[in-house]
């Protein structure tokens, strides 16, 4: 089960209501979202600042329906995840990957390492396995979560090896000897 992840609650969810220009509030959503997790008036007003950046830019980029999708999907959907894990839902993936393909930004909805497999799936067609929910969750962070940043910084092209790899190639390459963990670039044992 792919279960979206909320780093510190400083999630957005936004949408838009048509084409009236009309903003639906985010206090609602951040509310369920904080009552999943440790949440202060400083994360509850983070996730309501970026839930409102977040619904600006899908107006501008003209993918106001896709978000909106994606955020009623997810006021629909998401619950508390076992164990302390946080909100999160695995019925939203389609309307995720919808938002890739839009624009190319990923949904500001997940922790970054959740939305570079879902852009990963999103730019090449393909989709990867499940990855198994063992507790403790290994966390977004570190080296993983610098390398996660890697891919989203990246355009499709790059992604699905139609262009040069070489930018995500240098990126992962600096998290590497920056964070320290994780292979080298192009595979082999890590030697120190």
């Amino acid at each position: 089960m792919r279960l979206l992840r909320v780093a510190l609650l400083a999630v957005a969810l936004a949408g838009a209501a048509g084409s009236s220009g009309c903003q639906r509030s985010m206090a609602p959503l951040c509310r369920q979202l904080c009552a999943c997790s440790p949440c202060s008036q400083v994360d509850f007003d983070a996730c309501v600042t970026k839930a409102e950046t977040a619904q600006q830019s899908a107006e501008k980029s003209g993918c106001a329906d896709p978000f909106d999708t994606l955020v009623s999907c997810l006021e629909d959907k998401v619950s508390c995840g076992k164990n302390g894990a946080g909100p999160g839902t695995d019925q939203c993936v389609r309307a995720d990957r919808a938002m890739v393909v839009c624009d190319g930004s990923v949904s500001p909805f997940g922790s970054v390492c959740d939305e570079s497999s879902v852009k990963i799936e999103a730019c090449t067609g393909t989709v990867a396995p499940p990855q198994p929910q063992l507790p403790p969750q290994i966390p977004c962070a570190g080296f993983r979560a610098c390398a996660a940043k890697c891919t989203l910084a990246q355009p499709c092209e790059v992604l699905s090896g139609t262009t040069s790899k070489d930018p995500l190639i240098a990126c992962v390459a600096t998290c590497q000897m920056v964070m320290g963990g994780g292979p080298p670039p192009g595979g082999g044992p890590k030697h120190d």
